[in-house]
């Protein structure tokens, strides 16, 4: 009899089990990884939109602040520190949460003297206004491309002012010098600093039905785009034959701190009559003593309808036998015209000119094009190179850095693409190197005090071209540049007046009273008669409170990047 076959294979059931088991456990692994992969990706992702909206957000809120930037930092009229505007606020009186936007500054001290942006009188409106920016229904509303996720973003920003008198006495960065300005936020800058201001911008953002925030903060700060004024108030390559009375106030550290510059000329200023020329009565002042008691925060528009025993002008000194006379009489003079002193006084420290040693200044040794310049820096060859800053306008002949060379040549005829085109008129009106406004002579009468900016006059050197009855305004100056020949009659004047020419022969006539606030520039003569007055301002970026110049730039700062917004850099 035969019993019951034994069963075999168990063991094989057994290895194929646990074999299953393993791969199962390895499957599932897998899965769970990718998974947890595929979420990581898609939360990266979200991220990278979510930050790609704050990012795009902030870009836009610096557009709007660069569209705005003549009134971003002004106390005048329309300006965004002006107590009818107000559109900032100062950090110290705010009531602080974890999310106000002066946190984003991380040390206190300097948070305090911070201004926040806001709208209103509400302040909690504090949205910079990006989204007016933005086409309704696309942009920073659809992120992901054609997954189109819906997303929201606010922009924020902190205004820093600069206060550039700010000496390092205590050697707070440790390298022994003391006498250093280290620039800081002021809430209030001292009056003696330029209008530097740096505004940090905040964004965060939301996909709203993705969970995901985003958030960045970077500085921007303000710089010039070009030099927009001369150094000296009156400036000619040839001579200086007014008849009249001609007042100059002086810019004050024209030749260096605290030396007075007036006239500047490579011929003679002949100020003091001993040239026999027409001998304009010149007298040159400072600001204080030409203000006669008027208020300078508002002289630039009371100072040219003052007349009178109040009127704004430079010190009379009754007729004397002697310079030193003169000067008993009135310790302020700087320089002008006694007919009855001997010589006829007195050209002083402010005039430089070239006279054989007239005056208390030798003659100068510098003048840009007049063969005395530095052949060195290309960019002082002639003045519009040493005012606008290029060096490629005229052909000079340069023996070497030592030697004195013969002069500027003409301007000249090789800018541009097709290398055919005038140089100066090229570095003015190309949109990459000044980017004037191109106008005529009309245009530029049409727009009389509206004029603000740089602007080129396209036909002045077919005509002569005479300015309106005012060109710019005390919060919003105008640099004008002319071709050949220009006539001033009955112009208030704010800004800077450039008279060029492409073989330095320029002209620029005065028939009547002219009233000057800013500086003036000729390649060649200025000549003429009436009542001058010309008070020299530097209008290239002017003190706190004041409007920044349309030249001015907003330029990200170097280093400033966070994708947080309460880190500090």
């Amino acid at each position: 009899m035969i019993g019951p076959r034994r069963q075999r294979g168990v063991a094989t059931l057994m290895v194929t089990l646990v074999v299953l088991v393993i791969l199962t456990i390895i499957v599932l692994s897998s899965a769970n990884v990718a998974l947890f992969e595929q979420k990581t990706a898609t939360n990266e992702n979200r991220q990278r939109l979510a930050d790609q909206a704050a990012e795009y957000a902030l870009g836009l809120g610096g557009e709007f602040l660069k569209a705005n930037i003549v009134n971003i930092a002004s106390e005048q009229t329309d300006g965004w520190l002006a107590s009818a505007t107000s559109r900032w606020a100062q950090c110290s009186l705010a009531t602080m949460t974890p999310t106000h936007p002066c946190m984003s500054e991380p040390t206190a001290s300097r948070r305090a003297e911070m201004y926040y942006y806001k709208v209103g009188t509400s302040a909690t409106s504090m949205e910079v206004p990006y989204n007016s920016l933005i086409v309704a229904g696309s942009g920073i509303a659809n992120m992901g491309g054609t997954a189109a996720f819906p997303a929201t973003a606010t922009v924020n920003a902190l205004l820093c002012r600069l206060d550039t008198t700010v000496v390092d006495a205590a050697d707070a960065d440790g390298d022994g010098n003391t006498t250093e300005i280290m620039p800081a936020c002021r809430a209030t800058p001292d009056p003696d600093s330029y209008n530097r201001i740096a505004v940090t911008l905040i964004a965060r953002s939301n996909l709203t039905d993705e969970n995901a925030t985003g958030a960045v903060k970077e500085t921007w700060a303000n710089f010039d785009t070009f030099s927009s004024s001369a150094a000296v108030p009156l400036i000619a390559s040839g001579s200086v034959d007014i008849t009249g009375n001609v007042e100059i106030v002086t810019a004050p550290n024209g030749g260096g701190t605290g030396i007075p510059v007036s006239i500047w000329t490579p011929l003679d200023a002949d100020v003091d009559c001993s040239g026999g020329g027409s001998c304009a009565s010149i007298s040159t002042c400072q600001l204080g003593e030409f203000l006669n008691g008027n208020d300078e925060s508002t002289f630039k528009t009371v100072c040219p309808t003052s007349s009178g025993a109040g009127a704004c002008q430079c010190p009379a000194v009754a007729n004397a036998s002697s310079p030193e006379e003169a000067y008993a009489q009135n310790p302020n003079l700087l320089s002008g015209k006694i007919p009855s002193a001997s010589p006829n006084c007195c050209e002083n420290i402010d005039i430089l000119d070239r006279d054989s040693g007239v005056g208390v200044s030798p003659d100068i040794q510098f003048y840009p094009g007049g063969g005395i310049d530095d052949f060195a820096d290309q960019s002082d060859d002639t003045l519009f190179e040493w005012v606008f800053g290029v060096s490629n306008e005229a052909n000079t002949t340069r023996p070497n850095a030592t030697t004195a060379g013969t002069g500027t040549g003409p301007t000249l005829l090789n800018c541009g693409a097709a290398t055919n085109e005038n140089c100066a008129i090229w570095n003015l009106t190309e949109p990459d190197q000044l980017n004037a406004t191109s106008v005529t002579c009309a245009e530029l009468n049409a727009l009389g005090a509206n004029a603000a900016g740089l602007y080129y006059v396209t036909d002045s050197g077919s005509a002569l071209c005479t300015l309106p009855s005012q060109v710019g305004t005390p919060d919003a100056t105008a640099i004008v540049v002319l071709d050949e020949q220009c006539r001033i009659n009955g112009t208030l004047f704010y800004g800077l007046l450039f008279v060029r020419s492409d073989d330095k022969t320029a002209e620029l006539t005065f028939t009547g009273n002219a009233d000057i606030y800013g500086a003036l520039v000729v390649e060649g003569e200025a000549t003429g008669h009436g009542n001058v007055t010309l008070v020299y301002l530097d209008t290239s970026a002017g003190g706190p409170g004041d409007k920044l110049p349309v030249s001015t730039r907003l330029g990200r700062v170097s280093g400033s990047w966070l994708d947080n917004t309460r880190g500090g850099f």
